[in-house]
């Protein structure tokens, strides 16, 4: 099996979007999941740093909606930022451009809403012939029953459903990975 045909996304086969994670659209979700899910969002911008996966930001073209959050602004300092009017980054010829120009088989995807831009998004890679995961504990719908649909219909069509550590770990492969150390910082403040 090649590393395109991992069951896990891997370091050197990820791209990872960090989705629509904006503050006006965090406004509007279930307060008791925004802090945890979306900072974990934000520390998967900085894991994929550190582990040397290309990362960007995608956000809705809606001033309404607002600008990045500060837990994705922060980590997202060298990571592109585009602006699109479709639900699916995958019908924004910038972005699918950026995706192709990384040269990666999995992409990783956290943020909202994850039966909107997400879902989206993960089906329209899936039939370019890619492998998504959607990271469960770092996406959010405003109401929970849209949010398990979501989950549901991405698991159905065989999107990978992952955890926040377990991509992490996934991206590390190893204990005497360099990255090692910035992922177990990153797991050590978790709510649970």
């Amino acid at each position: 099996m090649n590393a395109a045909q991992s069951p896990l996304p891997t370091a050197a086969t990820s791209v990872f979007i960090a989705c629509d994670v904006q503050q006006n659209l965090a406004a509007a979700m279930p307060a008791k999941f925004v802090q945890g899910h979306l900072t974990r969002a934000g520390k998967l911008l900085e894991a994929a740093n550190g582990c040397g996966v290309p990362a960007a930001v995608v956000e809705q073209d809606m001033p309404s909606l607002g600008a990045a959050l500060p837990v994705v602004a922060g980590p997202a300092a060298n990571a592109p930022v585009f602006r699109r009017a479709t639900f699916s980054a995958l019908r924004d010829d910038t972005i699918v451009q950026w995706l192709e120009d990384q040269k990666r088989h999995w992409l990783v995807l956290a943020g909202m809403e994850s039966h909107i831009s997400v879902l989206q998004t993960a089906l329209d890679w899936q039939s370019r012939g890619g492998s998504a995961a959607v990271i469960e504990d770092a996406v959010l719908a405003r109401h929970k029953d849209d949010h398990r649909a979501a989950i549901a219909q991405l698991r159905a069509s065989g999107v990978a459903i992952l955890s926040f550590e377990a991509l992490l770990f996934a991206w590390i492969g190893a204990i005497n990975n360099p990255a090692f150390k910035l992922l177990s910082h990153l797991t050590r403040e978790r709510d649970h």
